[in-house]
Parts: C-alpha cells; sequence; structure tokens
C-alpha cells in the first residue's frame, strides 16, 4: 500500500471483493484500517467481509465502531441489523432496522426487513405497516409484497392479504408459494372453489408440493371428502419439512371426527410448529402418562383461557397416576384455579415453578392418558364458584326484576386470528329481546362490553362489566343464572365447567372440540351447540336460540308456579 493512496488501496479492495477476492479484499481494508482507523467505508465493507467468512460477532464490532464514526448513515444501522437478525437476536435488529429508517425513511429493503423479523417474532399486525412502505417503495418487489400477504395472513387480515398474494400473482404469475398462500386464504375465508383452483394451479407448476397438499386437503376436509383429505395429508408428511404441518391438521380432522386417540395422537405435531408458539419446553422429560410414583408433575397452560379450562379436569387423573402436581397457568385464571381439582400448588406464569421432575402440556394430557370418545372425563361441575362471592352476587342480583336470568357473552379475544369468525356484535343477539319473562345479563369483558350499555331494541341487558373484575366474579355470576349463552370463548368454557346450562353458537367451521354436526357436546354435559349453516350468517342459528328460550323460559315458569 506504500504505493499507493488510501483512496486507491479502497477502491482496490472494492474490486478484489467484487471479484469474489476477500482475502485480498481483507489485507487492503485491514492496512486501510491501520493507517486510518475511522474510514467509515473500510469498516462497512470489513465488516461485510468478515460476515461473509463467519465472523459476525468481528462483523458487529465493526459496523458499530462505522456508526460511532458516522451515527447518522441509515446503511450502516441496517447492515448492522441484517447481521444481528441473522444471529438470531431480533430484539436488537428491530431496533437498529427501526433506527436506520428513522434516518433514511426511503429505505425500502430496511422497511421489508423490518417487517420481516416483526413478522417471525409474532407481531405480524406490527409487521404490516413497514411491509406498506416497503411495497409503496417499491411496487415491482415480489418478496415484499409476499410478505406483506403473509404477515396481514398471520394478522387474520384475510381479504388485505389476498389482495397482497394476488398483487404478487400479477407481477410473477408462476409464484408457486404465493398461490398457494392465496388457497389458503381463500381456505380461511371459506371460499372454496377459488380456494381449489389456486391450489391445483400450484400443484400444476410444482407437482406434489406439500404445502399445496397440506391447503387443498384443508379444503377437501371442509367439503367433508374425508378419505381424500387423509391421503393428501398423507402424501404431504413425505416431505420432512412439512410433515409436521401436515400430521397436526390431519390430527384436527380426526379430533373433529370424533377419532380422539388418532387425532390427540397426530395433534402432538403442533409442538414442531413455530408459528403456533406452543408453550414451552423444559429439561425434565416429558410425562407420557405413565405412573409416577411421587414424583413432582408440572403441567402448563400453552393456549387460551377455554383451553386452560377444559383441560383442568385431568389434574385429579394425574393425582391418581401417583403425581404430585404443579399447575402453572395464565394469570388471569390464578385466582379462579385456586383450590379447584386437587391441585397441589399453582403457580403464574413468569413466578418461579420450583422443582419438579417431569411436565405436560395440558393440551397433551388427553393424549397422555389415552382419551377416547367414550372415556372422556365429563363429569360436571369440576370447577366452583367461590360460596361468598356467590353470596354477593345473590345479593346483588335480588334488586334485579323477576324473570329467568340467562347470562349473555357475545365477543372472544380479539387477538385470536379467527376472532372475527366466532365473535359477534350484541345486536346480532337482538331477536332474544321477543321471548318473554327473561332478563339478560352481560358477562361480557373487554371493549366490546361497552355495547351492553346501549342494547338493540326490545332487549334489556344489565351491565356488569364494572364489577366483573375477574373470573373469580364471572364464576359467581354464572352460579346466579339459569342459562348463559355464549359464542366460543372462555365464558362458555366455564359455564359448561361449572355445570351450568350453557347455549353456545359456533360458527360452521367450528373448533376441533365441538366436532361435527353435533349439537352436544361430549366435554360438557350441560351444553347445546347452535351451529351456523351458511359460513358467516348468524340469523338462522339466533333465531334456533330463540325458540328453545322461549321453550326453556316456559318450563322454567311452569316448574316455579308449581
Amino acid at each position: 500500500m506504500a504505493t499507493l493512496t488510501i483512496g486507491q488501496a479502497f477502491e482496490l479492495a472494492q474490486r478484489h471483493h467484487l471479484a469474489g477476492r476477500i482475502d485480498y479484499a481483507q489485507v487492503l481494508l485491514r492496512q486501510i484500517l491501520g493507517s486510518k482507523p475511522d474510514h467509515v467505508g473500510a469498516l462497512k465493507l470489513l465488516a461485510q467481509v468478515t460476515y461473509q467468512t463467519g465472523r459476525a460477532d468481528e462483523s458487529i464490532e465493526l459496523l458499530r465502531r462505522a456508526i460511532g464514526v458516522s451515527p447518522d448513515a441509515a446503511d450502516l444501522h441496517a447492515n448492522l441489523a441484517n447481521v444481528l437478525s441473522a444471529l438470531g437476536r431480533p430484539d436488537d435488529a428491530i431496533a437498529s432496522y427501526q433506527r436506520a429508517v428513522a434516518l433514511d425513511p426511503a429505505l425500502a429493503e430496511a422497511w421489508n426487513n423490518l417487517g420481516a423479523v416483526l413478522a417471525r417474532e409474532g407481531r405480524a399486525q406490527e409487521a404490516v405497516d413497514p411491509l406498506r412502505r416497503a411495497a409503496a417503495l417499491r411496487p415491482q418487489s415480489v418478496g415484499t409484497w409476499f410478505n406483506l400477504g403473509a404477515a396481514l395472513n398471520d394478522a387474520g387480515r384475510f381479504e388485505e392479504s389476498a389482495a397482497a398474494f394476488r398483487r404478487v400473482i400479477e407481477l410473477q404469475p408462476d409464484h408457486v408459494e404465493a398461490r398457494t398462500s392465496l388457497g389458503n386464504v381463500l381456505w380461511e375465508l371459506g371460499r372454496l372453489p377459488q380456494a381449489m383452483e389456486h391450489l391445483h394451479e400450484a400443484l400444476r407448476l410444482r407437482a406434489d408440493f406439500p404445502e399445496a397438499l397440506v391447503n387443498l386437503a384443508n379444503c377437501v376436509a371442509d367439503e367433508r371428502h374425508t378419505q381424500e383429505a387423509i391421503e393428501l395429508y398423507q402424501k404431504a408428511m413425505h416431505s420432512p419439512e412439512h410433515e409436521a404441518a401436515a400430521r397436526y391438521n390431519l390430527g384436527l380432522l380426526m379430533l373433529r371426527e370424533g377419532k380422539l386417540a388418532e387425532g390427540f395422537e397426530l395433534y402432538e405435531a403442533r409442538r414442531k410448529l413455530q408459528k403456533l408458539r406452543c408453550g414451552r419446553d423444559f429439561p425434565q422429560p416429558r410425562w407420557g402418562g405413565g405412573r409416577l410414583e411421587g414424583r413432582t408433575i408440572l403441567l402448563h397452560a400453552e393456549q387460551g383461557l377455554g383451553d386452560t379450562i377444559q383441560l383442568i379436569r385431568y389434574v385429579p387423573m394425574v393425582i391418581a397416576r401417583g403425581g404430585r402436581v404443579i399447575v402453572q397457568c395464565q394469570p388471569p385464571l390464578r385466582r379462579l384455579l385456586e383450590g379447584q381439582c386437587e391441585i397441589e400448588r399453582l403457580v403464574s406464569e413468569g413466578e418461579p415453578l420450583g422443582l419438579f421432575d417431569v411436565h405436560c402440556p395440558l393440551m397433551s394430557l388427553p393424549q397422555a392418558l389415552g382419551t377416547t370418545l367414550d372415556s372422556i372425563p365429563a363429569d360436571v361441575p369440576y370447577l366452583f364458584a367461590n360460596p361468598i362471592q356467590i353470596d354477593r352476587w345473590r345479593d346483588m342480583l335480588s334488586n334485579e326484576p323477576a324473570g329467568l336470568r340467562v347470562g349473555v357473552a357475545w365477543a372472544g379475544n380479539p387477538e385470536n386470528r379467527n376472532d372475527w369468525r366466532r365473535s359477534i356484535p350484541l345486536s346480532t343477539l337482538a331477536p332474544l329481546g321477543q321471548v318473554p319473562c327473561v332478563r339478560f345479563h352481560s358477562i361480557q369483558k373487554g371493549e366490546p362490553a361497552k355495547q351492553a350499555q346501549c342494547p338493540p331494541s326490545g332487549m334489556i341487558v344489565k351491565d356488569w362489566s364494572d364489577q366483573l373484575a375477574d373470573f373469580v366474579d364471572t364464576a359467581a355470576l354464572i352460579a346466579n343464572l339459569d342459562l348463559v349463552i355464549s359464542v366460543d370463548t372462555a365464558v362458555a368454557h366455564l359455564a359448561g365447567a361449572m355445570g351450568t346450562p350453557v347455549w353456545l353458537l359456533l360458527p360452521k367451521r367450528a373448533d376441533w372440540r365441538w366436532m361435527l354436526d353435533r349439537d352436544d357436546s361430549p366435554w360438557y354435559p350441560t351444553m347445546k351447540l347452535f351451529r351456523q349453516k351458511e359460513a358467516g350468517q348468524w340469523g338462522e342459528a339466533v333465531e334456533r336460540v330463540k325458540n328453545r328460550l322461549l321453550v326453556f323460559s316456559s318450563s322454567v315458569a311452569r316448574v316455579e308456579a308449581t
């Protein structure tokens, strides 16, 4: 370098790098930095070289040095974020991408990568805006539109997702992944003919594409062609990368069909699907259902509140196998579950667990204990309201007008990507207000509870939301009611677990646990199911609820009269 200026040496290093002569480029760059340690271009290029040669930590150090010299260089922050993301440090990567786009909002690649990292971390709603910004800056970018479609799908924004995937197909008609994903979104929306058209086209473009096979099987299963769906899932299982997804979806099909032993065995594949984020794992061994001989077992929640309420019934069966049970549950259920189901120790998520020998997710207990349709532990009640709280609520209700007391809940967790399918506005239940001598009591929580303050015309609804501090209050209120009418949410599980009559409104594509066609539930003997006949159309199902409520109200009135 003695005969070259620093500028000449850097230009030569760049040429070596472009030509793939990494070692020559690296020697020159280190010589430049030996003479001029704050040469930003050399620091940036050497960071790229060290990353390419497997020295990511050194790459980060070099980029941080460059940022120290030029803190407002957006590309340096973006490059640092790329390395951090590749190293599995998503939080640090997100912060660096955000700094990059704050400095230069025109950095399309940084917007795209920020959205991609957020989506991978399960933050799909947050990912949408960065990806839209990237798409606006690069409207011809197939990759950006595909990422946007995937994020919108994960966020449950299916119409928008379909539009993004259609844009990918406009740009690249033979994009197999986009056609497959569009088919899946259309399946979510219940548009089976359109969905299958795109999935068949994907398979024409790439025969036996496993993801397309799984998505097509989902469509076929919805059309009740069970054997064809099974064959498609089994075909997809030949791909190691997609075996878990195929097994999981086949498991859901078996569960809906009432074949619980096969279904729960296949359902264990969910543990391999990162997208589902199914709880934690531990260094202690997983329990498979054998004798525990005094060992301590941790049973831990992994999905929604309703799932925990449904599966907590298995705790006494685990104790009967000789186990000492610790239950880790979601914080909102902590007070409700204290002292219930013979639980020896209860901890909330985030609290110290203490010592234990083996563990099992609550959702794996049916499989571990060999549950079949005939052996579901369905003795109710298995959850009980606090007696003191029952009396408190009885006193509050004593001032209410006489009549059949019916609790109503019309919306679930809005964070659930399927919530749009199961939740309804209170106004949908307006026909129930035509039934005489019925007093409705809102057991709805969250933002939708405000609808009870202005109920539909003719429907008298008592709003208790400000009195329902947690599930202990909800249980005590339910204990004072004659009936609960609910959509598929945790309140319905709680009422069923307490042995209260509960009528459940279900979408046409219902969750696996409600099976197919049945109007009763083997999990909850006091539950009746009212299913949509047409996807998205609640009117007919609500009319059936109203007619049954007329009969129920009359029968209660006759009993009271005698």
